[in-house]
């Protein structure tokens, strides 16, 4: 079955939207014609330009805060030397193509009108790791595992050789679960909690409380295939997050998706000379 969604189509050209909605939704009607009317709509709704895209209003936070990113820091070491702020939602400039409501439910369905600080911290900055149902099978005669998962925060942490304890392979796990925005050439980019900014958003919050780093490239913004492009998000009229929270993006079906990670090994003979 498929899942209730939200994606920005109409900032594709219109072949790369039909692509789209075949492979990453499912349309009640693929022919071409009426993808293309989807396109159209999806189109018409972004409206104008956001204002302020990418300056959103950065607030700190306040000191009652600080027990809170103490243990954050005390169990993720990477965020020793971070920024914890207060940030603008909607201005937040946003790669990511889709966001699935069902997911952004999850996370933030349990958040009252317009919460405070203190209801947002734990949806927001988790001082817990999510869990996940992850699942994995031998297979290949015992010399590859291909390890499942419904959430893409799923992933593979490090690769390669692990001399301290003479092993090769995979570290997998779950990634931070936490909002986590990146400022490059002077503009905000959400870089992670999508879902829990649109549920933010939807329950009241206008404000943002997440990591803030700035950052020297754009492939630490988190460019990849499938996302939105690094020259659209730096046009004049670029996606943002209030599209997504101010119904500018248009509503599909989204497939639902499992997270792949495959690993295999074996041992082989190579003569010397």
């Amino acid at each position: 079955m498929p899942t209730r969604g939200l994606s920005l189509a109409g900032f594709l050209d219109p072949v790369s939207a039909m692509n789209h909605f075949r492979m990453a939704c499912v349309p009640k009607d693929p022919s071409d014609s009426a993808l293309m009317h989807e396109w159209n709509t999806a189109k018409g709704m972004l409206g104008p330009a956001v204002e302020k895209a990418g300056l959103p209003d950065i607030r700190p936070l306040p000191a009652t805060a600080n027990d809170h990113f103490h243990t954050l820091r005390t169990k993720w070491p990477q965020w020793a030397n971070v920024e914890f702020v207060e940030i603008e939602i909607d201005p937040l400039l946003a790669f990511q193509l889709t966001i699935d409501c069902e997911r952004s439910e999850y996370h933030c369905g349990l958040l009252s009108a317009t919460p405070k600080l203190v209801d947002l911290l734990p949806v927001c900055l988790p001082t817990t790791q999510s869990t996940e149902d992850i699942k994995a099978s031998q297979a290949l005669h015992g010399q590859s595992i291909v390890i499942k998962s419904r959430s893409a925060n799923v992933r593979i942490l490090q690769q390669g050789c692990f001399a301290d304890e003479s092993k090769i392979g995979v570290l997998f796990g779950v990634s931070a679960p936490h909002a986590h925005v990146v400022r490059w050439q002077g503009k905000c980019y959400l870089h992670n909690g999508f879902h829990r900014a649109l549920g933010c958003r939807a329950a009241g919050a206008t404000h943002l409380p997440c990591i803030l780093r700035d950052v020297e490239s754009e492939q630490e913004v988190g460019f990849q295939q499938g996302t939105l492009t690094a020259a659209l998000l730096q046009s004049s009229n670029p996606p943002t997050v209030g599209h997504f929270t101010n119904n500018r993006a248009y509503g599909v079906a989204l497939r639902k998706m499992t997270k792949i990670l495959h690993v295999s090994w074996a041992e082989h003979y190579m003569p010397d000379e």
